[in-house]
């Protein structure tokens, strides 16, 4: 090779080309003070071994290299814990409920209710009257309503919870009215007239039993009356005026005078009925004028109990068949047959009289 093959800038190129790598690899290496020397020394190796690679594909390896390294220093990774979305999901929902359930278990919280029995009720509150008033008439019967009246009746007039009270106390009363309106339905007027009157006077309430005492009384005196009317009736044995008063019964708003005494007063109709017919079939036998026959008249009269509407009557008519017997024997006597007459006085009963 001679000397004009050789160009002239050659070494001021390859110098050129060698500062470029070193300056481009020192840019690559991270800085370290105590690694200073090594990587220097590093850069100037690697320098020699590439200077035969072209300039451009250095710089675009620099370049890559140099992009790696910034985007490796720009990432930061969560920690694991903080990618599981269903423990914040769980975290998010536990903690607002529990705090919910712990403020309505706060605000429906009450305070615990008084032992009544062991209250002494001089010094008790309103508030704890009223509240085992309300468990005493929460019984619904008579004892425990009337308790739950005297427990709240006495407090003053113009206290803030008298209108409450007050509203109570009609409520009591008038359940223990319905109660002995009960007892009278079941026929016992003076039990329920005494269940009433043991509502105290001095409540408001109290107008209202003496208004059912009074119309409980009424209804009583019309199902006497109507009762007695159809006594009268069967005693003349007048049936069908009997019954038709009887069936007044089942319209006087009573249970008891509905039915008791409805099916009671009709079985005594219908028993008078079939002793008036007894009685008739004797007065039928006594018309006609025999002996035997005025004896079956007084046997069918006899037969009559004592507990029947129609025995007034059977009593009248036994003497008067006697009588009839007398008439014939006589007539026994007045045509000469004296012992025919004797033989038909001494048939007749002594119920003859």
């Amino acid at each position: 090779m001679t000397e004009r093959d050789i160009p002239e800038n050659w070494s001021s190129g390859k110098e050129l080309r060698s500062d470029q790598q070193f300056r481009l690899s020192r840019q690559r290496q991270p800085i370290d003070q105590d690694g200073i020397k090594s990587r220097s020394m590093t850069s100037k190796s690697k320098s020699v071994k590439q200077q035969n690679k072209p300039i451009s594909e250095d710089l675009t390896i620099d370049q890559s290299s140099s992009s790696e390294h910034v985007a490796d220093a720009g990432s930061w990774k969560l920690p694991g814990w903080t990618k599981s979305w269903v423990l914040w999901t769980g975290l998010l929902a536990f903690v607002p409920g529990t705090v919910a359930f712990l403020a309505m278990a706060m605000l429906l919280k009450l305070p615990s209710a008084p032992n009544c029995p062991s209250v002494f009720w001089p010094l008790a509150s309103a508030a704890v009257r009223l509240h085992c008033a309300e468990l005493a008439a929460s019984k619904q019967n008579v004892d425990s309503l009337l308790q739950a009246i005297a427990l709240v009746k006495d407090l003053p007039e113009n206290h803030p919870l008298r209108s409450q009270i007050d509203g109570y106390v009609e409520e009591w009363s008038k359940r223990v009215l319905e109660i002995a309106d009960g007892t009278f339905q079941a026929g016992k007027l003076e039990e329920a007239i005494a269940i009433a009157k043991r509502i105290p006077s001095d409540v408001s309430a109290y107008k209202l039993v003496e208004d059912k005492i009074a119309n409980w009384q009424s209804i009583w005196a019309k199902g006497e009356e109507i009762f007695k009317e159809a006594e009268d009736h069967m005693r003349e044995q007048r049936w069908h005026q009997a019954f038709m008063t009887a069936a007044r019964l089942q319209r006087i708003n009573n249970s008891f005078w509905e039915t008791t005494k409805y099916e009671e007063l009709t079985k005594l109709i219908t028993l008078a009925r079939e002793d008036g017919e007894k009685l008739a079939q004797a007065r039928g036998l006594a018309r006609n004028g025999s002996v035997d026959d005025l004896l079956k008249a007084i046997k069918l009269a006899e037969s009559i109990t004592s507990s029947s509407y129609v025995y007034p009557k059977a009593q009248e008519a036994i003497p008067e068949f006697g009588r009839r017997m007398l008439d014939i024997a006589q007539r026994r006597l007045d045509s000469r047959d004296a012992d025919e007459a004797i033989s038909i006085a001494q048939q007749i009963p002594p119920t003859a009289k």
